[in-house]
């Protein structure tokens, strides 16, 4: 996966949203969410975001349910490191989530793939990575808030909440 392409057309309406990644060259470090988010001390995190938005890239996200519920049982006979890995942060999961989801302005992924290719079919999307996400750069409302070009749970063809 080259960490400069977010999306990557696999076929006529279908594409492969990558989550965010911190850019190394042509690979990253990833910064979309998962056991990173719980691990990393939160305002390195959003200084990674700003990074990738200043970037001229769409910020993507995602989450798990089971992150936001240090509540859940606990699995009998993981090794150390899994369990490590399984529940570190989870008790700050759900304030940083929620954190994170005020510090940004959201949209859907489908509008994402929509905004940078209007006018073209899906069949028409560029594989060479020439989509030019940096047309779309991210931009603030006057209250310090900015608008990632990032994640949402929609279904893209009705455009409904699922």
């Amino acid at each position: 996966m080259h960490a400069g392409r977010p999306i990557i057309s696999l076929g006529d309406g279908f594409h492969e949203v990558c989550v965010s990644c911190i850019r190394l060259g042509e690979r990253g470090i990833p910064w979309g969410g998962g056991g990173y988010f719980r691990l990393i001390p939160y305002p390195l995190w959003l200084q990674g975001v700003r990074m990738i938005l200043r970037s001229g890239m769409p910020y993507i996200f995602y989450i798990h349910p089971w992150e936001i519920d240090p509540g859940q049982p606990r699995v009998a006979g993981l090794k150390a490191t899994n369990l490590f890995r399984q529940r570190v942060n989870l008790r700050r999961c759900e304030g940083r989530f929620a954190a994170l989801v005020g510090a940004f302005e959201w949209m859907p992924v489908c509008d994402l793939i929509d905004g940078p290719n209007a006018g073209r079919g899906a069949a028409e999307l560029r594989d060479d990575g020439a989509d030019d996400f940096a047309e779309h750069p991210s931009r603030g409302d006057g209250a310090g808030r900015e608008f990632s070009g990032g994640w949402a749970d929609v279904d893209c063809r009705s455009r409904a909440q699922v």
